[in-house]
């Protein structure tokens, strides 16, 4: 997936952007130090591939093939739940626009929504409840309606007094979320805008339905965000943050294998 990951991202960027952009950003995601996680067995990696088709069938308008990556991505990680609402509101502006006929955009939409209807049908028989894998996750995170987004923006306000690294409040965490959002900021007229509203849905849906417990894992898959800030990196300045990203990459993985908890 790292191999696969590393030219799916070649090829869609350097077709949206430039190969000089292209080559710094495939090489800055996959050696960012919380991109541990994409040489372990989590589903970040498989994510990351996924979205990046998605994304290109997206703003080449491929309703189809979109459509089917976005299947995918609601059944492997539920970080991207909204971008459903996303394809959707796209999908319905380009049939007013006379762009797709309504039976195409009908079948796009079964297509989106088939594979969570079969993981559906699959819980229900394996366990009697068709909503398992929900009811599974609740038993490491509260469910109740806007709980984790109150928590959350309790621990921004409480910046100072909450530790640099730890399980559920972390200052790490707090700093690449807003480095995150400065850069969605700053990154809206340089962007293609399926990228940047993509960029916002990968930020605002972990700080909804999640602490900020793990935030800074949930953020190596918004490739858009690193797409931007390889644009900003003159050529020196990125073999230099290359040199130190691999050495913060291989201090996490220290630490990675050794089961400490590390974002």
């Amino acid at each position: 997936l790292l191999l696969v990951n590393f030219m799916s991202m070649y090829f869609v960027v350097s077709r949206l952007f430039t190969k000089s952009v292209a080559l710094k950003t495939a090489f800055l995601l996959l050696l960012f130090p919380f991109s541990i996680f994409f040489r372990s067995y989590f589903s970040e990696g498989l994510f990351l591939f996924i979205l990046i088709w998605f994304t290109y069938f997206l703003i080449k308008r491929n309703w189809t093939l979109s459509a089917f990556c976005l299947s995918l991505l609601t059944i492997t990680k539920g970080n991207g739940w909204l971008l459903n609402v996303f394809f959707l509101y796209l999908l319905l502006k380009e049939v007013k626009n006379g762009g797709i006929r309504g039976n195409k955009a009908f079948i796009a939409t079964c297509i989106t929504f088939l594979p969570l209807l079969l993981w559906v049908v699959y819980n229900f028989f394996q366990t009697g409840n068709p909503f398992y894998f929900y009811t599974a996750r609740t038993a490491w995170i509260f469910s109740i309606p806007f709980y984790s987004l109150f928590h959350n923006v309790t621990n921004i306000l409480s910046f100072p007094t909450i530790p640099i690294h730890s399980f559920h409040a972390s200052q790490i965490d707090v700093i690449v979320m807003l480095l995150g959002l400065i850069l969605i900021v700053k990154s809206k007229k340089s962007l293609p805008f399926e990228l940047w509203v993509t960029s916002i849905i990968l930020l605002v849906t972990p700080l909804a339905i999640q602490y900020t417990m793990g935030f800074s894992r949930s953020q190596i898959i918004s490739f858009p965000l690193f797409i931007y800030f390889a644009t900003l990196v003159p050529k020196r300045v990125f073999f230099v943050l290359l040199f130190l990203f691999t050495v913060g990459l291989f201090v996490t993985s220290l630490f990675f294998v050794n089961w400490y908890w590390i974002g």
